[in-house]
């Protein structure tokens, strides 16, 4: 991680380094963005690095994993880990929340339908007036598909990183195409393209969390 980085707007959230001079890259997370991938190309890990960032701003957390992992782990009592939680008692945890919170979901696929489906939707409705920050990850393919529901409302923004692109038209899900300049041939952990919204893509990396 970037041992002095320059200090963001409170509407930006770094997703990762990259760019000529190798700086923090940002993008405006007023609208949901998406951080999305194959799998083992790191989304967890840039989840934690959206996380660890955070922390450092002093900003509250509140996670969403559908099975424990390394997020789960970082955030611990902040992360409520399955996908059969109760939904009065997920939405207290939301409006506890104060203005500037960032909301981290991962594996978000696993919950575009099921109880928690509804709360999923009204947060991604209500982010912006409350003054949350939504992160969602998941797999390039499960949130790229579909047209209606809150995984559907969430992509609306069309900004956001993606990991190991392999073809050209995985940047649909933000509108555009992959450079192939940016194109990998397999997996590479971290390797990825951020689309900040505004018909621009950087080279990115996301460094590993430890």
């Amino acid at each position: 991680m970037l041992a002095d980085p320059a200090p963001l707007r409170p509407a930006l959230v770094p997703l990762a380094i990259g760019g000529d001079r190798l700086e923090l890259v940002a993008v405006d997370a007023t609208t949901p963005v998406l951080v999305v991938g194959p799998p083992s190309s790191g989304r967890t890990n840039a989840l934690r690095f959206v996380a660890r960032w955070a922390r450092g701003q002093g900003r509250q957390i509140l996670g969403f994993t559908p099975t424990a992992n390394a997020l789960s782990d970082d955030l611990g009592d902040d992360a409520l880990v399955g996908v059969d939680h109760a939904q009065e008692a997920v939405v207290e945890r939301l409006r506890a929340l104060q203005n500037g919170s960032l909301v981290l979901i991962d594996d978000g696929e696993r919950l575009k339908e099921g109880p928690l489906a509804p709360v999923m939707g009204a947060l991604v409705r209500q982010a912006r007036d409350r003054g949350f920050n939504v992160v969602l990850g998941g797999g390039v393919s499960e949130l790229s598909a579909g047209f209606s529901g809150w995984v559907v409302e969430a992509r609306a923004g069309r900004k956001g990183l993606l990991l190991s692109p392999q073809e050209p038209l995985q940047g649909d899900v933000f509108g555009g195409r992959v450079s192939r300049t940016s194109l990998v041939a397999r997996v590479q952990p971290g390797r990825g393209v951020v689309f900040p919204g505004n018909g621009e893509q950087v080279g990115v990396q996301v460094p590993l969390v430890d």
